[in-house]
């Protein structure tokens, strides 16, 4: 995969995680997303050193936190996904390229 691909992989996998927690109903379906969530910080540290671990870290919190609002507070669906949203601005920008340590490429 070449860096582009590898960049607009990340970005394209981690808006439907982030997309799929924010609109979960039930705490089940924000759980049955930790897979996914475990594969794609998988994939980030195996194809990309940030040097910041706090990258991947934010798509976890995300989880928690629209797990918390749905244990809490079901009826406010909507509340719970601040850290989501944090997650997907800090994907948009792109900051997380600006250590540029591409790893070897593996086939995915």
């Amino acid at each position: 995969m070449t860096k582009d691909e590898l960049i607009e992989k990340i970005i394209n996998d981690g808006i439907a995680i982030a997309n799929k927690i924010k609109a979960a109903k039930t705490v089940e379906e924000v759980k049955v997303l930790k897979e996914d969530i475990d594969k794609y910080a998988d994939f980030f540290d195996d194809n990309f050193d940030s040097g910041d671990d706090d990258f991947t870290m934010m798509i976890y919190m995300a989880a928690e936190e629209k797990i918390r609002q749905l244990e809490y507070y079901p009826e406010q669906n909507k509340n719970g996904n601040e850290s989501a949203d944090a997650f997907l601005d800090a994907l948009q920008s792109k900051y997380w390229t600006k250590y540029e340590q591409i790893i070897a490429p593996h086939n995915s």
